[in-house]
C-alpha cells in the first residue's frame, strides 16, 4: 500500500498525455473489438483484468436488451480511457448508473483456458457474456434507494468457456451512486466514477492469487503483532517513568503503523459492509500514511532526547491539514500541487531527522547509529523492492519488504530505548546503593540528633523539677541551719551550767541544765525531720533523672501528682518571679496506689503540667490587666472501673481545631523557637500507650484544655 501510493504521488508529476497511456500493449484494439491471442502470455497462469481494457461503451439508460450480443451500441458514449484511469468520462455524462458494453474476439490460435470470472468491483453490478448473466456483485439501481453495495467479496461466476476464433460481447450493468461521498472518504483517490474490476482467469492464476493473498496477510498480521506488542511494551514502560519522552513518542509512531498494518490485513478478508470496507482499507491507510511522514521528526527528537524546535512540533499537525483538505476537495484540480505538497512533507520529514540526529551527535549521544539504520530502512527497502519487481522476484520476497519497512523504524527504535533503559538500569542500580549507604549514614545521624533531643526534652523537665526541688529543698535547709545554730547556743549555755553545778554556785543549775538537754533533744528531731525531708527530696529528682528501671511498682498517684504540681510551679516561678497562678486539686482517694513506672509516669505529669502554666502565663501576658482573667491549672482524679483517669486542665486559649490531631507527633510544637523541642506530648504519648492506656486531649477555643490519662488499675 505504502509504495503503491508513492508510485501514484509519484505519477502526478508526468504530462497529461502519459497519465492517459495505459500500458497494454500485448492488446491490440481494433476498431470495434479487442482480441486475444497467445502471445499475450508468457507464465502458465491466464489473468485479464477487463477494466484495464479501452474500447467500453457507456449508456446511462436501463435496458434488458443491453446484454444481448447484437445489440447496436454505435451510438453509445465510448469511454476515452481504461475504467480504471482518471478522466474516463467526464461526471456530467454519469448520473450513477449505466450499462458497459466491451466486445472481444478469441484468436484462432488461442490455446488457453479462460472458464473462471472473478470480480472486485466498488459498485453494484451485474455481468453478462453474449446475453448470458454469470455474475452478481451487489444490486445494482437506478436509483441510490434501490441500490444495494457490498464490500470486499470475492465472487466466482459461473464457468464460461471462451472458444478459439470466436467472438464475445461483455456487458455490464452497474451502479455508484454515493460517488461524492466515496471520494471524501478515500481523500480524491477514487477520481472516476466507474470503479469496476473483472478478471478472467485460469485456475492457477485463481490459486496464485489466493496464494498471495494468504502470503501477504500473513506477512501483515505478523508485522500488527509485532507492532502490538511495541506499542504494548512502551505503553508500559511510558507509564512507569512518564518523564521519558522517548517511550511516548514510539508508543503513537507505533499505534499509527499498527492501524496501517491493520489496515492491509483488511484487505485479505471479506467485508460485506461496503463503507466499512472503504474506511479500513482506504481512509485509515492514507490518514496513516500522512500521519507517520508527520510525526517521524517529532519521534526521533524525542529518543535521541535533543531538544525538539517548534516548527517540528507543529509539522506533526502538517498530515491532518492534507487529509482535511484531499477530504473537503476530493476534486482538487491541481494534482501537481497536492503531489508537490506529498513530496514536500516526504523531504521535510527527512530533514527533521536528520537535524535531530546532528544535534544528538554533537552532544555525543549514543545509538545514534540504530536509529540512523532504522530510519534509513525506508528508502532502502523501497528501492529493493522497486528492483525486485522489475526483475520478477517471487512475490513472497517483495511483500517480506513491506513486512520489513513496516516494523523497521519502530524496532529498531524500541531496541535502542531498550539499550538506554539498560545502561540506566544499570546505573540505578549503582546509584541506588550509594544512595542507600548516604540515607543509612542519615539514619544513624538521624537517630542520635533524635536521642540527643530526647535526653535534651528530659533535661529541660529535669531542669523544671531541679527549680521547683531547689525551692521545695529549700525550706528544711533553712530549719537545719536554724536549729543547728539554737543548739550551739543551746550547748554553749549547758556548758555554763554544768560548770556552775560544779562549783557548787548556783541553786537550780541542775533543772535549768535538764531543761537544756530536753530543748537540744527537740531541736535535733526537728533537725533529723527536716533532713529526712530534704533526703526524700533529693531522691525524688534522682528518680526523675536517671534511667527509668521499667519496673511497675504500687505508686499513690494521687501523691505524685501533687508533688508534681508544687514542682512544676516553683520550676516556672524560680525562672519568672513575675509568675504567678492558682493551683487546684480535686483527687480521689479511694483511687489508692496503682502499678505504674513512677519515672515515667512523673515525666507525662510535669509535662503536661508544665505546659499547663506556660499557656495560662502566655494569655495573662496577652490579656489586658484589668480583664479580670485569673490563670489558674486543676490536677484531678478519678476511678473509673477499672481504669483512673488523672487530667490537667487549663484556662488558657485552648487549641484550634486545625492542629489538634499534629499535637502528639514527634517535634511538633506551638512554641517559639528555641523554647521547645516538640517531643514532650510525643514522649508522653508514648509512654501512656506503653502502660497501656491511652491519652487524649479537649479543648474549647479561647476557654480551656484538658488533657486526660486514661491509666489502667489492675
Amino acid at each position: 500500500m505504502i509504495v503503491a501510493k508513492i508510485l501514484l504521488f509519484l505519477s502526478c508529476f508526468q504530462s497529461a498525455d502519459s497519465v492517459d497511456q495505459v500500458k497494454v500493449d500485448p492488446i491490440w484494439k481494433a476498431t470495434d473489438e479487442v482480441v486475444f491471442h497467445d502471445s499475450l502470455f508468457t507464465e502458465p497462469e491466464v489473468s485479464i483484468d477487463l477494466s484495464t481494457l479501452k474500447g467500453w461503451k457507456l449508456s446511462t439508460q436501463d435496458n434488458p436488451d443491453f446484454a444481448l450480443k447484437d445489440y447496436d451500441d454505435s451510438q453509445w458514449y465510448t469511454l476515452s480511457n481504461s475504467l480504471w484511469e482518471t478522466r474516463q468520462l467526464p461526471d456530467s455524462v454519469w448520473q450513477g448508473f449505466g450499462w458497459l458494453r466491451l466486445r472481444i474476439r478469441i484468436d484462432s490460435s488461442f490455446s488457453k483456458q479462460l472458464n473462471v470470472i472473478s470480480p472486485h468491483m466498488m459498485g453494484a453490478s451485474e455481468f453478462y457474456i453474449n446475453g448470458k448473466f454469470v455474475l452478481q456483485h451487489g444490486v445494482p439501481g437506478v436509483t441510490a434507494d434501490k441500490q444495494e453495495l457490498l464490500g470486499r467479496i470475492l465472487d466466482l461466476g459461473t464457468a464460461y468457456e471462451f472458444l478459439p476464433d470466436s467472438t464475445y460481447q461483455l456487458a455490464v450493468r452497474y451502479s455508484l451512486h454515493h460517488l461524492n461521498t466515496l471520494r471524501h472518504l478515500s481523500n480524491g483517490n477514487f477520481s472516476q466514477p466507474v470503479l469496476l474490476s473483472i478478471f478472467l482467469m485460469n485456475y492457477e492464476a485463481m490459486n496464485i492469487a489466493i496464494h498471495r493473498t494468504i502470503v501477504t496477510t500473513t506477512l501483515y498480521v505478523f508485522a500488527a503483532a509485532i507492532l502490538l506488542m511495541v506499542l504494548l511494551l512502551h505503553l508500559f514502560m511510558h507509564l512507569s517513568v512518564t518523564d521519558e519522552k522517548g517511550n511516548l513518542a514510539i508508543l503513537v509512531l507505533s499505534i499509527c503503523l499498527f492501524l496501517l498494518s491493520f489496515s492491509m490485513i483488511s484487505e485479505g478478508f471479506t467485508i460485506r459492509n461496503f463503507w466499512l470496507s472503504i474506511i479500513l482499507t482506504s481512509t485509515t491507510g492514507n490518514i496513516m500514511v500522512l500521519m507517520c511522514c508527520g510525526l517521524i521528526p517529532w519521534v526521533t527528537h524525542q529518543v535521541l532526547g535533543v531538544p525538539v524546535h517548534i516548527f517540528w512540533k507543529r509539522f506533526v499537525f502538517a498530515p491532518f491539514l492534507l487529509v482535511m483538505l484531499l477530504a473537503v476537495f476530493p476534486e482538487f484540480p491541481f494534482m501537481q500541487l497536492i503531489a508537490f505538497i506529498v513530496v514536500l512533507l516526504i523531504v521535510l520529514s527527512a530533514t527533521g531527522s536528520i537535524l535531530a540526529m546532528i544535534k544528538a551527535r554533537k552532544i555525543k549521544k549514543s545509538g545514534i547509529g540504530l536509529i540512523v539504520g532504522s530510519l534509513m530502512a525506508y528508502p532502502i527497502l523501497f528501492i529493493i523492492t522497486i528492483i525486485m519487481g522489475i526483475n520478477g522476484v517471487a512475490y513472497f520476497w517483495t511483500s517480506m519488504m513491506f513486512f520489513l519497512m513496516l516494523i523497521s523504524m519502530p524496532v529498531g527504535m524500541s531496541i535502542h530505548q531498550a539499550k538506554q533503559f539498560l545502561t540506566l538500569h544499570l546505573h540505578l542500580d549503582s546509584l541506588v546503593k550509594d544512595r542507600t549507604a548516604e540515607l543509612n549514614k542519615s539514619l544513624n545521624d538521624l537517630k542520635a540528633t533524635q536521642s540527643q533531643l530526647i535526653q535534651s526534652e528530659k533535661m529541660a523537665s529535669l531542669g523544671e523539677l531541679t527549680a521547683g526541688i531547689a525551692h521545695e529543698i529549700q525550706n528544711p535547709l533553712n530549719f537545719v541551719n536554724n536549729f543547728s545554730e539554737i543548739n550551739t547556743e543551746l550547748i554553749d549555755e549547758l556548758k555554763k551550767e554544768l560548770a556552775r553545778l560544779s562549783d557548787g554556785q548556783a541553786v537550780g543549775s541542775k533543772q535549768s541544765a535538764e531543761e537544756l538537754i530536753d530543748d537540744i533533744q527537740a531541736n535535733e528531731e526537728k533537725i533529723n525531720h527536716h533532713g529526712k525531708r530534704a533526703d526524700a527530696i533529693v531522691k525524688g529528682m534522682l528518680q526523675h533523672s536517671r534511667s527509668s528501671s521499667g519496673v511497675k511498682e504500687p505508686t499513690d498517684i494521687n501523691a505524685l501528682a501533687d508533688e508534681y504540681l508544687r514542682l512544676a510551679y516553683h520550676g516556672l516561678r524560680a525562672k519568672d518571679k513575675s509568675f504567678n497562678a492558682t493551683m487546684k486539686t480535686d483527687f480521689d482517694e479511694s483511687i489508692g496506689n496503682i502499678n505504674i513506672i513512677p519515672q515515667d509516669i512523673g515525666r507525662v505529669i510535669l509535662n503536661l503540667i508544665t505546659n499547663a502554666f506556660y499557656v495560662v502565663n502566655e494569655r495573662l501576658r496577652q490579656t489586658h490587666p484589668d480583664s479580670g482573667y485569673e490563670p489558674t491549672v486543676v490536677v484531678s482524679s478519678r476511678k473509673e472501673g477499672n481504669k483512673v483517669l488523672l487530667s490537667v486542665k487549663d484556662n488558657g486559649n485552648g487549641i484550634p481545631d486545625s492542629i489538634k490531631e499534629k499535637i502528639f507527633q514527634p517535634f511538633f510544637t506551638t512554641k517559639p523557637t528555641g523554647q521547645g523541642t516538640g517531643l514532650g506530648l510525643s514522649l508522653s504519648y508514648d509512654i501512656v500507650k506503653a502502660h497501656k492506656g491511652e491519652m487524649k486531649v479537649a479543648s474549647k477555643l479561647g476557654e480551656e484544655t484538658i488533657f486526660t490519662i486514661f491509666l489502667p488499675n489492675d
